[in-house]
């Protein structure tokens, strides 16, 4: 089975967006709607990503399939990121801080500024995002409706 992460991020903290609940239910009902289409799967996780931008502002956003056995990175779709920034996101080495937070087990999104400790410790923080012009961001598993893990 592959592993799918989801990664979003902003340059600036920008005003407090305001959803109402119809705008969010209407948004969930889309992304539903959107994965039982019959695009190819790159198309319908980039209409995913343009339907979520609707209720999260992100100046940036990726949904990587990622091999379980490999962990290989393969890109299904993407929005805004460098691709200096994409190959950071797809390294080992991010790969070992997702595991090290606990996402595949926890299925908890985990934003920057809610990371264990000083952020800047954190090398994905420090020497990718930041450099990289984004002030916060969250990253997340995906998982089935059963709560399998479904990757980082």
């Amino acid at each position: 089975m592959k592993s799918l992460r989801l990664c979003l991020h902003r340059c600036h903290d920008a005003h407090v967006t305001t959803v109402t609940v119809s705008d969010a239910m209407s948004t969930v009902a889309n992304v539903g709607a959107i994965t039982s289409d019959s695009g190819s799967v790159n198309e319908r996780a980039t209409a995913i990503l343009e339907e979520l931008h609707k209720i999260v502002p992100f100046d940036a956003a990726e949904i990587v399939s990622i091999n379980p056995i490999t962990e290989e990175s393969v890109q299904i779709a993407s929005q805004g990121y460098t691709q200096q920034v994409l190959d950071d996101l797809h390294s080992p080495q991010f790969h070992d801080i997702m595991r090290a937070l606990n996402l595949p087990d926890t299925g908890k999104p985990i934003r920057m500024r809610d990371l264990p400790g000083d952020p800047m410790d954190n090398w994905a923080v420090a020497d990718v995002l930041v450099p990289a012009g984004y002030a916060e961001g969250m990253t997340m598993c995906l998982r089935t409706p059963d709560g399998r893990f479904t990757g980082v």
